[in-house]
């Protein structure tokens, strides 16, 4: 089947947007602090011999967060948040925070992404990485970055938690990513 290319985002958008359920109409006047509660983490890796737009798409949906608008977060969790053993169900097209870290590559490559998280006294910190390298090195800068961030910060501790992937890229392109992604459902 041949897909058809509207030029016009005006003209897409009238043809294919549905009206608001009542439901949810937007909180217009109202405070809102946008500080997640709750939270998991998913990792996905992707391959394309098309593009390396398509092998990151693909690791999205590898991940289950390819049907998701995501806004980029930058490393900080409320002390307070709840951490999600799995996935919750998220409607197509939410907006949904993530503290996302990726690497992409070409064939032959090996790529790792990862994310540390350290407890400080009054909230999280968390650290991504990626590199064409494997998830050894990309482990060792993430303890000896979040390490950094803690001694700047005069904290201490010897607890972090890292999770990494890695791939070493078979096809023409390949990505990896690693996300904590935010429940937008439970945002204060």
């Amino acid at each position: 089947m041949k897909m058809k290319i509207e030029l016009s985002p005006q003209a897409f958008f009238e043809k294919f947007t549905v009206p608001v359920p009542g439901k949810f109409q937007p909180n217009i006047g109202k405070r809102i602090m946008n500080i997640p509660t709750e939270c998991w983490i998913v990792q996905g890796v992707g391959e394309s011999d098309h593009s390396p737009l398509n092998a990151f798409d693909n690791a999205l949906v590898n991940a289950r967060i390819g049907h998701l608008n995501l806004i980029t977060y930058s490393s900080i969790l409320p002390k307070f948040i709840t951490y999600r053993q799995d996935s919750i169900d998220i409607s197509p097209g939410s907006e949904t925070g993530t503290i996302l870290a990726n690497a992409s590559g070409s064939k032959g490559d090996t790529i790792s992404a990862g994310l540390s998280i350290a407890a400080l006294a009054d909230y999280f910190i968390v650290y991504e990485s990626h590199s064409l390298s494997n998830s050894q090195e990309t482990e060792k800068l993430l303890v000896a970055s979040t390490q950094e961030a803690m001694r700047i910060r005069g904290e201490s501790g010897d607890t972090i938690f890292v999770q990494t992937v890695e791939k070493t890229i078979s096809k023409k392109f390949g990505h990896v990513l690693v996300a904590i992604i935010f429940n937008p459902a439970t945002y204060l």
